[in-house]
């Protein structure tokens, strides 16, 4: 069964780089797997991923499967209709999957240091980071040992996280701070910690975040054909 689902996934890696992290390094069920689409549930997420080119059968997996209260990841934006035919969708985002090359750890400014973030932080970060305030999820993110904070001087300039689903993110330059690629230095960091465990860097972009796009392709980011969907 594990050869269908990678054998599937792998015809376009780039895309369903989400789902092959999720298979390799998440607690996960495979809800459906064969040469016409993967189904997969990340039980830390709480979140349906689904891939698939046969309507018929993407219906036929949401109808079953799809519960209130998760979210699902659909990586064809026709199954968007089928989706919103069975469940309210209160939130979407439409993102480029983006996969980082391999890097060496850059060395910072005497005055830059970067270290994880506590508990306290967690209303600071919900109030600076533009797409998510979320005071539980912060704090879950963070109580997982996976938010990092830029410091200059001792001052907090900037952060990044990991998301439960496994993508990188959450980064954020506080405004009196950007423009002085601290961005690079927090992309560069978690690069170096996924692969010290093995794991495919990886990060979601908003379709329309322009600056963020140009970002990951100044780093040497590789960014999908196409984009996935969630909807939640």
């Amino acid at each position: 069964m594990e050869q269908i689902v990678l054998d599937y996934l792998l015809r376009n890696e780039q895309l369903h780089i989400d789902m092959l992290e999720t298979i390799r390094h998440e607690p996960c069920q495979l809800i459906y797997a064969s040469d016409q689409g993967v189904m997969l549930f990340n039980e830390t997420a709480r979140i349906y991923m689904l891939s698939t080119d046969d309507l018929d059968l993407g219906e036929a997996l949401i109808k079953q499967h799809l519960k209130a209260g998760t979210g699902i990841v659909i990586h064809q934006s026709a199954l968007e209709p089928v989706v919103r035919n069975y469940f309210k969708v209160s939130e979407r985002l439409e993102c480029y999957q983006e996969i980082f090359p391999k890097a060496e750890l850059m060395s910072l400014p005497g005055q830059l240091e970067i270290r994880p973030m506590v508990l306290e932080d967690a209303k600071m970060i919900c109030n600076y980071y533009s797409h998510h305030s979320d005071l539980e999820y912060i704090e879950e993110i963070i109580s997982g040992g996976w938010m990092f904070g830029l410091y200059e001087n001792k001052t907090l300039a900037g952060f990044i996280g990991r998301h439960t689903d496994g993508s990188m993110g959450l980064l954020e330059i506080l405004p009196k701070y950007q423009r002085k690629h601290y961005a690079t230095y927090l992309l560069n960091f978690m690069c170096v910690q996924y692969q010290k465990r093995g794991w495919t860097a990886y990060s979601q972009v908003e379709i329309q975040n322009e600056v963020s796009v140009r970002l990951h392709n100044k780093v040497g980011a590789v960014k999908s054909d196409s984009a996935i969907i969630w909807l939640m």
